[in-house]
C-alpha cells in the first residue's frame, strides 16, 4: 500500500510540474533520488505538458459525459495535489464534412478551473461517415508551444476510426497517419489513446510507437491516465566519455593549445547542460547546451590557451546535468612541461679556401633529460644535419666571403627546444686574372673566382694600383668588380703594361696576389676627316698619324681600301645617294679601332615639276596645295608674279584678299641640284559675297498647281525655293511650278539666292490657296408653277460661284442664288429646265433635264379654284412624299403623278416609292368637285436625293512628335467628318486630316465618316495612333560608359537647325562631345576640331549646330554626332533630343 501511494504521488509530481514535499513519504523529501524497477527518480518536481485531443461529433454523445467526468476527476486529482501542470485542448470532428475549421485549439491552461469550465461546454455534433479526422487533430496538438524542460504528453479521446490528411497538407505532401506518429517521435511526445477496445488495434500502432498508453472509453480511464506518471518520473542519467586529452598526457611547449571535448548521449533525450572545470575551480570555464541527445553528441569546448597554465600537474574535471538529478562527473590528469635544455659553449670556425665551417656544442636538461638524437645544425633559415647525436658538424659547399648564420639546437624527451645562433664570415678565395679588349687608353681585366660580386679587390697596373673606376692611383685602394671585370682607363696609346689582383673578405682576411699578365694598348684613328662631293663620286682626306704603318677605309659597310696614303676617292657613284665611311690606323700594337661613321652623299639631279595642284577659295584667302615633287628639298610659289620661298611646305595660304577677284599661281621645286621647271599657272578666284534676298515674290493659282516666280539677283548662280517647308533647288531659273496639288488647298512658299560664298536669307514668305474643285452637278432641283410663271429651285453646291439655268435647250440665265422664275410664259406650255454650278475652275455638269408645264388656260381663267394649303414634299434618295391640308370635310382629290392621275381619295398624302437616285418627277394635285373634277390648285417638280456616299476606305495614319496626320480613299462629291479622341470635327471634303498641337508621346483615337445631301455613312473603324516622343529611356550602371547617336533624315537644309540633348547632371555627365575625334570633346561653346559641328555645352543640355551645305535638290540623312557619357549611379534615366 505504502508503495503504491509512494508511485502514485511521484508520477503525478513528474508529470505535472512543482508542488508542495510536506506530505511525502519520508524518504522522498531533501531531494533524495529513490530507484524502482532500476530507474531513478528525482524527488524535484518536473514540468509536463498534457494536450486532451476529443473527438466532439455526433456519435460521441453517449460517451461524452463519463469522458469529462473521467478528465475532470484527473484534473481533481492533480489541482489536490497542487502538480504545476499546463493542459491544453484540441476539439476536432470531421474537416471535410464540417469544415476545415471545425478543429478547434482551446490553447493551454495554466489554471485547472478554466480547464474544467472549458470542458463542460463542448457541444457534440457534426461528423458524417465513421471516421473522423484525428490525424489534423493530432498535428494540431504536435504544433502547440510545449516547455522547453518539460515532459510532452497528447491524449487522444475517440470513438471512431480515424481519416488521412489534415488542414496542413500541401500540395506535393499529404499528411498520412505514419507520417504523423513519425513526427511525433522526432518532437518526443508521447500519444495514449482513449477509445472503445473496437478500435484499440486501430490505434495501437500511434500509442506503441510514442510509449503512451491505451485506455477503454466506457470505463474509469482516470486511472488508466495515473500510469503516465511513472513514464515522467523515470529518468535515465547521461552517457559521458570523454574525447580529448588522454589520461596523463604531457603537454610540451610546441603545445600551446588544446580542445577539452566530450560524447554524451541520454536515452531519455533530455536537453544536457555540459561544464568542465580545470584543478580546484569552482566555476566551470565554459558550460553548452546540447539537444537530440537520442543519438551520441560531440561537444567540442573552446581551444585551453596552454601558455596560461602553470607547469606540473594538472586535473581536468566534465559535469554533465540533464537537470533532472545530479551530474555525471568526470576526471582526467595531465602535466605541463615548459623548459627547454640548456645549451653549454658553442664555437663555430672558417676553414681555408671559403667554402667550409666547422661547428661544436654541447646541451644538458634537468626535468626530463634530452632527446636520443639531441642535436640540429641550420644555416639561415635551412637545416643542413638533422637532429642526430653528434656533437660537431662540418657545413661544406658555402659561398666564399659570405657571412651566415650558424643555429646549433637541442631539445628535450618532451620536445622542447632550445638554440644559439652565431654568425661568421668564411674566407675569400684567391682571384686568377685575365686580359683581353685592348683599346686605345683602356684594357680589360677580367678575374675568376667564386667570391660574390661585393667582394674588394685590389688591381696593379704596372706600378699603379686601379680605382673603382678603372683609373690608375699611385695609392693602394681596395675595389669591387662589376660582373667580376674591369676596363683599366686612363693608358697610354701602344704602351705595355703587367697587371696582378688578390682579394681579401668582409673581414679583413686577406688572399695572395696572382701571377702577372701582360697586355698592349692600341693607336687613336684618324682625325680631321674631309670630304669633296659630285654627282657620281665622293672623295675623302684626313690627317696622318703618328707611328701609323697604314689605313683601312671602309665605305658603306665594305673594306675598300688598305695603304698608307692618308687619302681615298669613292668613284662610280649614283647621284643623289648616301654612303658611310669610317677610317682606322694600323700601328705595331695592332689594328686600332674605327673611327666614327662620316654620312656623305653625292649631289642629286633637279627636282621635277609638282603635281596634282589643287585650289581652296573663300572670300578672301586662297590656299594652293600639291603632292610632293620627287627630290624636293623646298618649293618656291609665285603669286599674282611674285616669287615666294616657302621652304618644305608642300601647300601656301594667299590671304588679305578681295572678294569675287582674280589670281594666278605657279609651283616649282628646287634641291642642291638646282631649281625645277615651273608648274602650269593656275587661274583661280576668290569666292564672292553671297546674293542678296530674292524680292517681288509672287504665286499664280491653279485649281492643281501653283506658279511662283521672282526678280532676278545680284550674284546670284541660282536659287532654291521653300514649297510647305520642302526645299527644293530651282536652278538658275526664276519661276517654279509647284504641280500635283488638291483644290482649295493652301501653300506657303520663300525663296533665296544662292551662289559659292553661300546662300540668302529666305523672303518673306508668301501664301496662297489653289482653285477650288469644279462644283458637282446640282441636285434636289424642285419646281413649282403657275398661271404664267414657273419657279426652281436647288440645293447649293459647294464651291460653287453661281448657276447657269438653261432655257428649253436655247437660252441661259446666271444666277448667283439657288431659285430662277421664268415668268411670262403662256398657260398651258411645257418647258424644259438643265442647271450646272460654276466657279474660277470652270463649269460643272449639267443636271438632268426637268420638264414642268405653266397652269393651263381653263385652270388659270373662270371661278377661282379652290385653295389647297401647307403643300409639302419630303424627298429621299428612292422616293418622293407629298403631303397638304384638309380643303374640307369629307373632300375627295386626285394627284397627276409624272402625267398619269390618280384617285387619292380623301387622303391628303401620296408617297411615291421605288424611284432611282436623282430622278426628276412632277406632281399636280386637284380637289374633286360635284361631277368628280375640279381646277388643279397645285404644281410641283423635283427629283430625288443622291446616294449616299460610299463609307471612307484605306484610312492610313502617320505622326510626329505633335501631329498626326489622316489620309483615306475618297468618293466623288462627299464631305467627310473626322471624330478624333470623341469630339466631331467637320474635315470637309478633302480626304486628308491633320490633328496638330498635340503632345509628344500622346496616343489618339480617330473615325472617318462620309456625307452628302443623300446622308451620312457609318463611322470607319477606329485607328489608333501616338504621337513620337523625343524622350529615351536608358538602362544605366555607374561608370559603365555609354554612347548616344544623334541621327537626322531628310535634312535639305542646316542653317537655322539646331540639335538640342537634354538629360538629368545628377545621373550621368558628358565626358566626350564628339566620339568621332580622337581626344575627348568638352568645351562650353566652340567649334569640335577636325568637324563642321559648334556646340554649347552646360551640364544637362548640349546643343549641335551644323555648319555643312547641302547640295540643292538634294537631302542629308546621317549621324550628326556620338556623345559619350559616363552615368553617375545605377538604374534608369532618361535622354530627349530634339531637332529645333
Amino acid at each position: 500500500m505504502i508503495k503504491r501511494l509512494i508511485k502514485k504521488i511521484v508520477c503525478l509530481i513528474l508529470i505535472f510540474g512543482i508542488c508542495s514535499l510536506s506530505n511525502l513519504p519520508e524518504g522522498l523529501q531533501n531531494g533524495t533520488l529513490l530507484n524502482f524497477n532500476n530507474k531513478a527518480y528525482a524527488a524535484n518536481a518536473r514540468n509536463a505538458d498534457i494536450v486532451f485531443a476529443i473527438d466532439t461529433t455526433g456519435s460521441m454523445h453517449d460517451e461524452i459525459s463519463n469522458v469529462k467526468n473521467n478528465i475532470s476527476e484527473f484534473v481533481n486529482i492533480l489541482n489536490a495535489n497542487n502538480i504545476n501542470v499546463r493542459l491544453g485542448l484540441v476539439e476536432y470532428k470531421d474537416i471535410y464534412e464540417d469544415g476545415y475549421w471545425s478543429t478547434i485549439n482551446r490553447g493551454w491552461f495554466s489554471n485547472a478551473s478554466d480547464f474544467r469550465k472549458t470542458l463542460e461546454n463542448i457541444i457534440i455534433d457534426g461528423g458524417g461517415d465513421g471516421p473522423e479526422s484525428a490525424v489534423d487533430a493530432l498535428e494540431e496538438a504536435r504544433r502547440m508551444a510545449y516547455q522547453q524542460y518539460s515532459k510532452k504528453f497528447i491524449i487522444l479521446v475517440t470513438d471512431a476510426d480515424y481519416k488521412e490528411g489534415t488542414r496542413f497538407d500541401t500540395s506535393q505532401k499529404k499528411i498520412l497517419m505514419v507520417d504523423e506518429i513519425e513526427m511525433l517521435k522526432n518532437d518526443n511526445i508521447t500519444v495514449s489513446v482513449i477509445a472503445s477496445e473496437w478500435y484499440k488495434s486501430v490505434y495501437t500502432s500511434l500509442f506503441t510507437n510514442t510509449k503512451g498508453i491505451f485506455g477503454n472509453i466506457q470505463s474509469g480511464f482516470s486511472a488508466s491516465l495515473q500510469s503516465l506518471t511513472s513514464m515522467i518520473n523515470t529518468n535515465e542519467l547521461p552517457s559521458v566519455s570523454i574525447i580529448s586529452p588522454a589520461q596523463n598526457r604531457i603537454f610540451g611547449q610546441l603545445d600551446t593549445a588544446f580542445t577539452p571535448s566530450i560524447s554524451v548521449s541520454d536515452a531519455d533525450k533530455d536537453t544536457l547542460v555540459c561544464r568542465y572545470y580545470i584543478d580546484s575551480e569552482v566555476s566551470p570555464r565554459e558550460t553548452k547546451t546540447v539537444s537530440n541527445t537520442a543519438s551520441t553528441q560531440l561537444v567540442n569546448f573552446t581551444s585551453i590557451n596552454m601558455a596560461l597554465l602553470s607547469e606540473g600537474n594538472h586535473t581536468l574535471k566534465f559535469e554533465v546535468s540533464d537537470n533532472w538529478d545530479n551530474p555525471v562527473v568526470k576526471t582526467i590528469a595531465f602535466k605541463v612541461d615548459r623548459y627547454p635544455p640548456s645549451i653549454g659553449d658553442v664555437k663555430l670556425e672558417a676553414v681555408e679556401g671559403g667554402r667550409s665551417i666547422i661547428v661544436t656544442g654541447s646541451a644538458s636538461d634537468n626535468i626530463s633529460g634530452l632527446h636520443s638524437t639531441p642535436y640540429r645544425y641550420s644555416v639561415g633559415s635551412t637545416v643542413y644535419q638533422s637532429w642526430s647525436s653528434n656533437a660537431s658538424c662540418t657545413i661544406s659547399s658555402l659561398i666564399p666571403n659570405t657571412q651566415y648564420t650558424v643555429k646549433f639546437e637541442a631539445r628535450d624527451a618532451v620536445g622542447n627546444i632550445s638554440g644559439v645562433s652565431k654568425a661568421i664570415h668564411t674566407k675569400a678565395q684567391a682571384p686568377q686574372l685575365s686580359l683581353g679588349s685592348p683599346a686605345e687608353t683602356s684594357i680589360d681585366v677580367s678575374v675568376s673566382d667564386s667570391n660574390p660580386a661585393a667582394t674588394q679587390y685590389q688591381l696593379m697596373a704596372g706600378q699603379s694600383y686601379a680605382s673603382q673606376d678603372g683609373t690608375l692611383t699611385s695609392q693602394p685602394v681596395w675595389i669591387t668588380l662589376t660582373g667580376k671585370k674591369l676596363t683599366v682607363r686612363g693608358l697610354a696609346p701602344g704602351t705595355q703594361y703587367g697587371f696582378k689582383i688578390k682579394a681579401k673578405n668582409n673581414e679583413g682576411v686577406e688572399t695572395e696576389f696572382s701571377q702577372v699578365k701582360t697586355g698592349t694598348t692600341l693607336a687613336y684613328p684618324p682625325s680631321g676627316v674631309s670630304f669633296a662631293r659630285g654627282m657620281e663620286h665622293i672623295g675623302l682626306e684626313w690627317s696622318p698619324s703618328s707611328g701609323a704603318l697604314g689605313y683601312d677605309v671602309e665605305a658603306d659597310g665594305a673594306l675598300v681600301y688598305s695603304g698608307t696614303a692618308a687619302a681615298y676617292t669613292h668613284t662610280g657613284l649614283q647621284p643623289d645617294t648616301s654612303h658611310t665611311y669610317r677610317v682606322r690606323v694600323r700601328n705595331a700594337g695592332g689594328t686600332g679601332g674605327w673611327s666614327n661613321s662620316f654620312r656623305a652623299s653625292t649631289l642629286p639631279l633637279p627636282p621635277g615639276v609638282p603635281q596634282n595642284i589643287t585650289t581652296e577659295e573663300a572670300k578672301t584667302e586662297i590656299r594652293i596645295s600639291w603632292d610632293p615633287a620627287e627630290r624636293a628639298d623646298a618649293y618656291h610659289i609665285k603669286a599674282d608674279g611674285e616669287i615666294i620661298d616657302i621652304g618644305s611646305n608642300i601647300s601656301y595660304s594667299h590671304t588679305g584678299l578681295l572678294p569675287g577677284t582674280p589670281h594666278t599661281y605657279s609651283v616649282r621645286a628646287v634641291n642642291e641640284g638646282g631649281s625645277g621647271e615651273w608648274s602650269e599657272e593656275l587661274s583661280v578666284e576668290t569666292i564672292p559675297n553671297p546674293p542678296d534676298t530674292p524680292a517681288n515674290i509672287k504665286a499664280e493659282p491653279t485649281r492643281t498647281n501653283v506658279t511662283v516666280t521672282w526678280l532676278s539677283c545680284e550674284r546670284a548662280e541660282g536659287y532654291e525655293i521653300s514649297a510647305d517647308g520642302d526645299i527644293r533647288d530651282a536652278g538658275a531659273e526664276l519661276s517654279f511650278l509647284h504641280d500635283g496639288l488638291l483644290a482649295n488647298s493652301s501653300h506657303t512658299y520663300r525663296v533665296r539666292a544662292w551662289n559659292r560664298g553661300g546662300k540668302s536669307e529666305w523672303s518673306d514668305p508668301v501664301e496662297i490657296t489653289t482653285w477650288p474643285e469644279i462644283p458637282a452637278v446640282p441636285s434636289n432641283i424642285m419646281a413649282t408653277s403657275g398661271g404664267d410663271f414657273i419657279a426652281i429651285t436647288w440645293y447649293g453646291i459647294q464651291w460653287a460661284e453661281s448657276y447657269d439655268i438653261e432655257l428649253d435647250g436655247n437660252g441661259i440665265e446666271n444666277t448667283a442664288g439657288m431659285s430662277y422664275t421664268h415668268a411670262g410664259l403662256t398657260p398651258g406650255t411645257k418647258h424644259t429646265y438643265r442647271i450646272r454650278a460654276k466657279n474660277i475652275s470652270g463649269e460643272g455638269q449639267w443636271s438632268r433635264p426637268i420638264e414642268m408645264s405653266v397652269l393651263p388656260q381653263e385652270d388659270a381663267g373662270g371661278a377661282e379654284p379652290a385653295v389647297l394649303i401647307n403643300m409639302v414634299a419630303v424627298v429621299t434618295t428612292n422616293s418622293v412624299m407629298v403631303s397638304w391640308d384638309a380643303a374640307a370635310r369629307d373632300a375627295q382629290y386626285e394627284i397627276e403623278v409624272d402625267g398619269e392621275a390618280i384617285d387619292n381619295g380623301e387622303s391628303t398624302l401620296y408617297n411615291h416609292t421605288g424611284l432611282p437616285p436623282q430622278s426628276f418627277h412632277t406632281y399636280r394635285v386637284r380637289l374633286k368637285d360635284g361631277e368628280g373634277k375640279g381646277q388643279w390648285c397645285a404644281v410641283l417638280a423635283l427629283s430625288t436625293l443622291p446616294s449616299p456616299p460610299g463609307a471612307p476606305s484605306n484610312i492610313t495614319a502617320s505622326s510626329g512628335n505633335t501631329y498626326i496626320e489622316l489620309r483615306w480613299d475618297g468618293n466623288e462629291g462627299a464631305s467627310y467628318d473626322v471624330e478624333a479622341d470623341g469630339k466631331i470635327i467637320d474635315a470637309g471634303s478633302l480626304p486628308e486630316y491633320i490633328d496638330e498641337e498635340l503632345s509628344p508621346g500622346t496616343t489618339h483615337t480617330y473615325r472617318v465618316r462620309g456625307k452628302n445631301a443623300g446622308g451620312v455613312t457609318a463611322w470607319s473603324a477606329a485607328i489608333t495612333k501616338s504621337t513620337t516622343s523625343p524622350v529615351y529611356e536608358l538602362e544605366c550602371i555607374r561608370d559603365v560608359q555609354l554612347d548616344f547617336s544623334l541621327l537626322a533624315s531628310n535634312v535639305q537644309d542646316f542653317s537655322g537647325l539646331k540639335f538640342v540633348v537634354e538629360y538629368s547632371p545628377e545621373d550621368m555627365e558628358a565626358v566626350d562631345l564628339c566620339r568621332f575625334t580622337a581626344a575627348a570633346d568638352i568645351m562650353p561653346e566652340g567649334r569640335i576640331p577636325g568637324t563642321s559641328l559648334g556646340v554649347k555645352y552646360t551640364p544637362g543640355r548640349i546643343e549641335f549646330t551644323v555648319n555643312e551645305s547641302i547640295a540643292p535638290g538634294t537631302a542629308w540623312s546621317g549621324e550628326i554626332a556620338t556623345i559619350v557619357f559616363r552615368p553617375k549611379t545605377d538604374g534608369k534615366t532618361s535622354i530627349s533630343f530634339n531637332m529645333r
